[in-house]
């Protein structure tokens, strides 16, 4: 639809009425200014104007308030993307110009909007609360000197998410922290979880403004009290080695077991020997190792590669990033942290939006993940999950190849590869160590069951059903209602945090103020190139004009004389006696007859 403004305007009664010309006839447009409504009152259907696509109503401010709900969701829809939706939905004609002023005046709208938004983060949380029953949600503030409450740091985890997973997911839980992008500065602390198909679980997660020891000590306070942890026995836990991370959990939960991911300790030794290539294949399997035997082979493959690396390696503490030194029970073969990486790679739009809408964002995707895998389960036929067929479908190539001879009590003698196993199927357990860690029966295993024809899946762990898969996903996060029915003025009011001081040296009023201004072909890695490019790399630079290019020596602005430098030699005679040295570049004062200059 088109709309042409026919100019005629009337007073009626406190109201105005506006004829405007639309395509099949005339309407006339009432503008009840008391309550600033449109109401059509009269239409004609015969009109002599001709449609072109123009709307003198469509103006920018109009385009702003179209899409507002668009920009909040992608803040990436450009100018050019708005013109081409105007002109198909509406068949209605904009300049770039306008969608332009449009697009940066709804931006301002939001980030006005999010401001708005930040400071009623209370009532954020009662919103949470009085939604999702039972739930965690807290915010902490520090008064400053003007009597405001800054914003400390907030924490939430939903109860139905820690139902589900205590009484459906094994008692693995990913702990990492990511830096916040653009619209708020801090670090976002999370919790994560495996389901029966091995996929993410997000437990809870938390906004602080950097990633200290406190900070970490009471996310697991809190997160300890949510999942009922206790001291942390029978759970795994898995994280870098932050200092600040360690410690909490040795205060916090120190019956747990801790491991590190191998992916930090990787790029920690290749950091500290960049020219050693061997090293990531070699602490790969050191961390793949499932028992002593096979540990001890792969730790010696290190030492005879380099006595330095080998030493950083058992500084490292091996012991509680190989699979060899695993508890049992927990049936999780992890040895990095890949969960924790692939929540923040799913949330990495997020992390750029200011407070509130981030936090909806995040609360939003895990509603929209439960949901999608509820469907999935449900239509899922089988004793057990698809991660559990994928690994024995990749097994059963070697399981094939197995010669099994039986012995009493459910015991089986396996030879693969010129290697005998003891497989013991009342214990399930296997001398490979792989079935008692992951709960899942090693090709070992696998093959005694094919030549004894039995079940394989008998034998997986309970944790990999799709009972308990469903289970997962039962009910999701209840839904919330927008920021109008929460943003009341019940509560005080939050005031933004001033950005966080980072590491490294700290400039001066005076650096700040005054910049050292660069000369026009200065390069700002000088010291880097000469020190990794080395004197074929470095840039040139005269000592006279301070330009690049040249030295003292070239310099055409500052021209300095040349002056020919004299050859001098000596001829002796034969007659005369021979000194013991010969200067070449001074005349002898004892034989000035005989030196010769050219």
């Amino acid at each position: 639809m088109w709309f042409k403004e026919d100019g005629r305007r009337q007073s009626l009664n406190s109201s105005v009425v506006l004829l405007v010309s639309v395509s099949g006839g005339c309407i006339a447009l009432m503008i009840y200014e008391p309550r600033q409504m449109w109401g059509v009152n009269t239409t004609y259907r015969k009109h002599s104007c001709t449609p072109n696509g123009r709307c003198k109503i469509l103006r920018s401010p109009v385009n702003a308030r179209l899409f507002m709900d668009k920009l909040r969701v992608n803040p990436k829809f450009m100018p050019k993307e708005i013109q081409n939706h105007i002109k198909d939905h509406w068949k209605i004609v904009s300049s770039r110009g306008q969608c332009q002023s449009a697009r940066l005046l709804a931006l301002k709208l939001l980030e006005k909007e999010y401001e708005e938004q930040f400071t009623h983060i209370r009532g954020y949380v009662e919103e949470i609360l009085s939604t999702n029953p039972g739930s965690t949600a807290i915010v902490e503030t520090i008064p400053n000197s003007a009597g405001e409450d800054v914003f400390n740091r907030f924490y939430v985890c939903f109860e139905i998410i820690c139902t589900l997973w205590r009484g459906s997911c094994r008692p693995i839980i990913g702990l990492d922290g990511t830096f916040l992008k653009t619209a708020v500065k801090g670090v976002l602390l999370a919790a994560v979880g495996h389901d029966a198909n091995n996929q993410i679980y997000p437990l809870a997660w938390a906004v602080v403004q950097s990633e200290t020891g406190d900070n970490w000590l009471w996310f697991l306070q809190q997160l300890k009290a949510d999942l009922k942890l206790q001291d942390g026995e029978g759970f795994v836990l898995i994280s870098d080695k932050s200092k600040g991370l360690i410690n909490s959990v040795q205060k916090e939960l120190p019956k747990a077991e801790h491991r590190f991911c191998v992916k930090h300790i990787i790029e920690n030794l290749k950091n500290k020997h960049p020219k050693k290539d061997l090293i990531k294949p070699l602490i790969w399997q050191l961390a793949w190792s499932y028992n002593k035997t096979e540990f001890k082979e792969n730790l010696n493959k290190v030492k005879e590669y380099s006595i330095d690396v080998y030493n950083l390696v058992m500084k490292k503490q091996p012991e509680m990033w190989s699979r060899a030194f695993f508890k049992l029970g927990s049936n999780c073969e992890d040895v990095d942290n890949n969960a924790k990486e692939s929540f923040n790679s799913s949330i990495t739009k997020a992390r750029a939006k200011a407070m509130i809408p981030m936090l909806d964002t995040i609360r939003r995707q895990a509603m929209h993940r439960m949901v999608k895998r509820h469907n999935k389960s449900k239509n899922h036929e089988g004793m057990f999950t698809e991660y559990v067929a994928k690994i024995l479908a990749k097994e059963k190539k070697d399981a094939s190849k197995c010669e099994t001879t039986p012995a009493t009590h459910g015991v089986y003698e396996v030879m693969l590869y010129g290697n005998d196993y003891s497989v013991n199927t009342k214990k399930r357990t296997c001398t490979c160590g792989k079935w008692q860690i992951n709960g899942i029966p090693c090709e070992h295993a696998y093959g005694a069951k094919i030549d004894y024809d039995m079940n394989v899946e008998s034998y997986v762990s309970g944790f990999f059903s799709t009972d308990l898969w469903r289970d997962n996903y039962e009910q999701s996060i209840h839904k919330m209602r927008g920021p109008r029915f929460w943003m009341t003025s019940t509560y005080r009011l939050v005031t933004a945090p001033p950005e966080p001081i980072l590491p490294g040296k700290k400039k001066t009023n005076r650096q700040k103020t005054y910049p050292r201004i660069k000369g026009k072909h200065e390069s700002a890695q000088k010291k880097t190139i000469k020190e990794t490019l080395g004197r074929k790399g470095r840039i040139v630079r005269c000592s006279s004009c301070r330009e690049t290019g040249h030295n003292a020596a070239g310099c055409k602005q500052y021209p300095k004389e040349k002056t020919k430098r004299q050859r001098t030699t000596e001829v002796v005679s034969s007659s005369s006696q021979v000194p013991d040295t010969i200067s070449l570049t001074q005349p002898s004062q004892t034989t000035p007859d005989l030196v010769i200059y050219e």
